[in-house]
């Protein structure tokens, strides 16, 4: 059996290179998939193939989302946007929404899948960016919902260390969109949409630390085997 080809979301710098840490690749690789990062097509016919071609799409950390995009404009110096990653971002998740293929939100991500399900998002909060901590460690306790996706691939109901690296997060859950996990301040930490047959987004960085932690690394593992059985 073939392994499924994931496409990657990436970051622009001010000069118009592509780049994301390879951590994204290699948990994907790891966990029997091929990552694949894209750049920032803008034609709907190339958006539309990639979402027919890829068998799962990851959307990665990175700059803000444009508060535009969530009838809002920017109210804290903090917020940095990409416009064109947020079009691109947008556009390939609409498509992917349309093929019922697996999605799968980290940090931006699950920013970036709320918004384009048509919710909101805190534009800053304190208190969710470790430093000097390594991403490596989880230091922060989220409470993961029994019944959920999330508890199902993380084997995890009640209390779970996860890492934090964020300064935004979901305010008003999209259309469909359940909560899945809460930090104890009461933020929202993932998100998913039963109705679909994978789309999940974590606001932590599960890729940092999966190799040592068998709860992060059952959300690779899951969304992967996920990717696979659009093809079976």
């Amino acid at each position: 059996m073939r392994k499924p080809v994931i496409g990657i979301t990436t970051s622009y710098s001010d000069s118009g290179n592509i780049s994301m840490r390879p951590a994204y690749v290699d948990a994907i690789r790891e966990n029997g998939g091929i990552g694949c990062l894209l750049s920032r097509p803008t034609d709907p016919a190339e958006i539309a193939a990639l979402a027919a071609d890829l068998d799962g799409v990851l959307f990665a950390g990175g700059a803000d989302v444009d508060p535009v995009h969530y009838g809002e404009t920017i109210s804290h110096p903090s917020v940095e946007v990409t416009a064109a990653r947020d079009a691109f971002e947008l556009a390939l998740f609409a498509e992917f929404v349309k093929t019922g293929k697996p999605i799968f939100g980290i940090c931006r991500g699950i920013q970036l899948i709320n918004v384009g399900l048509g919710g909101s998002l805190h534009q800053h909060i304190e208190g969710h960016r470790q430093t000097p901590t390594p991403g490596s460690q989880p230091i922060q306790t989220v409470t993961v919902e029994a019944g959920t996706r999330l508890a199902a691939l993380t084997e995890t109901v009640g209390e779970m260390q996860v890492n934090t690296f964020h300064h935004q997060a979901v305010k008003v859950p999209g259309k469909g969109a359940v909560v899945s996990a809460r930090a104890a301040d009461g933020t929202i930490e993932a998100i998913e949409v039963p109705d679909h047959p994978f789309l999940v987004g974590v606001q932590w960085h599960p890729e940092l630390f999966y190799r040592n932690y068998p709860a992060a690394r059952g959300l690779f593992a899951g969304f992967v085997a996920a990717c696979c059985k659009e093809f079976k």
